[in-house]
């Protein structure tokens, strides 16, 4: 794996909840798979899980990725948990797969405890959705910091929210910031960063695919300056 710059960007982010997010093509889900190798790999006997709204998506995307990817050597899959365990040593670490087709199948991980969640296509899900699959995201620990990964092109169910959430248009890119903390609450909340990208920050699916950026650009207005920009 040969990390692009925005893909470096991601991986090397130091906010609790990170969006990359942007076009068609830059790579976020490949870079979403392998971020959650590497986290697990660092913090040994940890779990990280990846997430789609359906599993037809997630069997597609993730699932199929990281069986080209991770390396064999020390990972296992196992087909019917849908789950990687990563050994090292004598030390287990797993990424595992879920999905949440419907709004209240977030309740079915209730008992989880992940120390890594990522996310694709975030705007498939609802806000709600993922408020509470983010109280999942716990670690008793010690060393090991918990992450948020988000990856989503715009629009769609979640689009108002991720826009609000990341104030996007309205700070920075890529400057991890932090809220104010609301009237009456003890604790500060998460840090966050938005780390755009397009299709254009992907030269290899340029290069592989020349005719994927005609495609594009020949999408009704909208879907264009959705999926192109």
């Amino acid at each position: 794996y040969k990390p692009q710059p925005k893909q470096n960007i991601f991986h090397s982010a130091q906010a609790d909840v990170v969006l990359f997010g942007g076009s068609a093509g830059p790579g976020k889900t490949t870079a979403l798979l392998m971020d959650a190798l590497i986290y697990v790999l660092e913090n040994p006997g940890t779990t990280a899980c990846l997430m789609r709204r359906t599993f037809p998506e997630l069997e597609a995307s993730l699932i199929k990725k990281s069986l080209e990817m991770f390396p064999m050597e020390i990972c296992r899959y196992n087909s019917a948990k849908h789950q990687w365990t990563i050994q090292v040593g004598d030390v287990k670490s797993y990424v595992v797969f879920v999905h949440c087709e419907r709004a209240d199948d977030v309740h079915k991980h209730r008992s989880a405890e992940w120390q890594y969640l990522g996310v694709d296509e975030s705007t498939t899900f609802s806000w709600e959705m993922l408020e509470y699959l983010f109280t999942r995201v716990r670690s008793a620990r010690k060393g090991a910091r918990c992450k948020i990964r988000l990856c989503s092109n715009p629009g769609l169910l979640g689009h108002g929210a991720h826009k609000k959430y990341f104030a996007i248009g309205e700070r920075d890119p890529y400057v991890a910031w932090q809220p104010p903390k609301a009237t009456g609450d003890k604790y500060d909340p998460p840090t966050r960063a938005f780390i755009p990208a397009t299709i254009f920050d992907n030269p290899a699916l340029i290069e592989n695919d020349p005719t994927y950026l005609s495609r594009l650009e020949a999408l009704p207005e909208g879907l264009k300056r959705m999926l192109l920009y």
